[in-house]
């Protein structure tokens, strides 16, 4: 480990090496006393970094109770009972449907088949009760 007393110890002889008219053959634009002083936290830095390191060996187990989901998926299975009755759709109900959709046809707001088709869905779906009636009834188990 490199302490404070290498760094004074390497500047003074720097310094001293100065005083008596020595110049380094080449300058440096960093004085020596910086570059080994950084040189030093450096060589520090990598060795702490090379520490042991401590290996756990884990059973199957331990490993299974580390990686636990945290998300635990609950899947039921449900039966139920259905029953409904079956529309019935008795001409003269078809008569006033047809009705309807012939005089917006006349009035323009119908202009393709698929327009019609858009607006009789539209119409028996809001109005169930007016165009169809209970039949037999439908039941089952899902």
């Amino acid at each position: 480990m490199i302490d404070g007393s290498m760094y004074r110890k390497t500047c003074i002889t720097y310094q001293s090496f100065r005083r008596q008219g020595h110049v380094p053959p080449r300058r440096q634009s960093i004085p020596a006393c910086a570059t080994l002083t950084l040189g030093g936290v450096a060589l520090a830095l990598s060795l702490s970094a090379c520490g042991k390191t401590d290996r756990a060996d884990l059973k199957p187990e331990q490993i299974v109770e580390q990686n636990k989901a945290a998300t635990v998926l609950i899947k039921v299975n449900n039966k139920v009972e259905y029953s409904y009755p079956r529309p019935v759709f008795g001409s003269d109900r078809q008569k006033i449907l047809i009705e309807k959709l012939s005089s917006q046809v006349a009035n323009g707001d119908i202009k393709s088949q698929a327009d019609a088709f858009e607006q009789y869905l539209r119409e028996v779906l809001s109005n169930p009760g007016q165009y169809a009636t209970p039949g037999k009834k439908i039941s089952g188990e899902a």
